[in-house]
């Protein structure tokens, strides 16, 4: 069968053997997905952008090498700025998960480049107060802080704080994730006062969220800041 809605089935099971680590599978369906969309939509029309997309992370997922996702993304932007346009929210997905390759490649000042891009898109066409953005504002976190810029990102990770209690909750495994990292930076910068609250921040969301006990690192974290603290 070579119709739409055969490919969309296709790219649902393909989004499953991701998910299940299987990488090849997934990127096996995904190219047949790219054959079919080709023939349905044409290689100019948005969906097409989607599937270049979808096995762009694929191919990256399954052997490292970012250069040839790199090069999907880059067609899929194409695309997207051809059709979509350059402010619609999937030519920001693209743009941030191209940055994530170029993360990968080492050229970290591009990959914060093409974030910040996206976050510019993200606020005008989501808005800032959304996951959408939070989850930009933590990749561009740990990138800057890559290059050693911690104090932007204790800002980027409390700004990402701030959204994820309003939209997903301080009892949420979302916020403790972020909590933890803002602990992490606030102690690379010496501030062990504010990283330990954090860091129980963090512990107290794991329970809440139904973990059972807090997560072995955000505990040694816990432990490891009062010993610093005398306490």
């Amino acid at each position: 069968e070579r119709s739409s809605s055969y490919a969309t089935t296709l790219t649902n099971l393909a989004e499953a053997f991701k998910l299940k680590g299987d990488a090849g599978k997934a990127i096996e369906l995904y190219r047949q997905v790219l054959s079919i969309d080709a023939e349905t939509v044409g290689e100019d029309s948005p969906v097409y952008a989607i599937a270049l997309g979808n096995l762009a992370g694929a191919l990256q997922a399954q052997d490292g090498d970012p250069a040839q996702a790199a090069d999907l993304y880059q067609r899929a932007l194409k695309i997207q700025e051809a059709t979509v346009g350059a402010r619609a929210p999937d030519y920001a997905t693209t743009l941030a998960d191209l940055a994530l390759v170029r993360e990968a490649q080492g050229e970290l000042a591009e990959a914060c480049r093409l974030l910040e891009q996206a976050m510019e898109v993200k606020a005008s066409s989501v808005g800032v107060e959304t996951q959408e953005y939070a989850a930009l504002l933590n990749d561009l976190a740990v990138i800057v802080k890559k290059q050693g810029d911690i104090p932007r990102a204790v800002d980027l990770y409390r700004q990402a704080s701030v959204i994820d209690a309003a939209t997903l909750g301080k009892d949420s495994e979302g916020y403790a994730n972020t909590a933890y990292n803002l602990g992490r930076a606030l102690e690379d910068l010496g501030s062990l006062e504010e990283a330990l609250g954090k860091y129980e921040a963090a512990a107290a969301a794991e329970l809440a969220s139904g973990a059972g006990e807090p997560q072995a690192s955000t505990a040694e974290a816990v432990s490891r800041v009062r010993a610093s603290l005398g306490r």
